[in-house]
């Protein structure tokens, strides 16, 4: 677990663009607990272990600051972690469980799983999680990109795209963009 503290001062330097207003906010309203997914929290632990070394260098670590502080708000605002403390229904639960351990299911089959009609689960899962299923899916599933992509040497793009379950590149494509405005080359 993590607990960052920024001074006021920074985070208001640093959060200009639309996608930051709320931190510039004195007492934003929301939860901002989150369950991260291993590479996420890998990224954001990587970079926080690279800050401190940098800390004899203060133009270098302030900067630093500022990147951390945009990477964890972008990794909390993606997560499609359920919010901790938040009470949700145990079909939900079973259902990001399912989705996490093979992104790959179908949504008839996370239901089955889940123990509710696809329906149901579907219009459960998105009034308690803020996402529809199908998002949830397609993150758990550029998650798993991420990982078997790693640093591009050993996979393709496509090649991962497949393994992480996409039936295509173009579908991986399509996805990608919409949910990290950014094509799967600027990644």
């Amino acid at each position: 677990m993590w607990i960052v503290v920024f001074r006021p001062k920074l985070v208001r330097a640093t959060s200009k663009n639309e996608a930051c207003q709320q931190l510039r906010q004195s007492r934003p309203e929301g939860d901002f607990c989150k369950v991260l997914g291993q590479a996420p929290a890998a990224r954001l632990a990587t970079l926080a272990a690279e800050l401190s070394d940098s800390m004899d260098d203060p133009p270098r670590f302030n900067a630093g600051l500022s990147y951390l502080l945009l990477s964890a708000w972008a990794e909390h605002s993606q997560s499609p972690g359920i919010i901790l403390g938040k009470e949700v229904h145990p079909s939900v639960e079973r259902a990001a469980a399912a989705l996490r351990e093979d992104p790959t299911l179908d949504v008839g089959a996370v239901a089955r799983r889940a123990g509710l009609s696809a329906s149901r689960l579907g219009f459960l899962f998105h009034e308690q999680t803020g996402l529809t299923l199908l998002d949830f899916r397609h993150r758990q599933r550029l998650e798993r990109f991420r990982v078997y992509y790693g640093d591009g040497k050993r996979r393709t793009l496509l090649e991962a795209a497949l393994e992480a379950g996409f039936g295509s590149y173009a579908q991986f494509y399509r996805i990608h963009r919409r949910l990290t405005g950014l094509s799967p080359s600027g990644h």
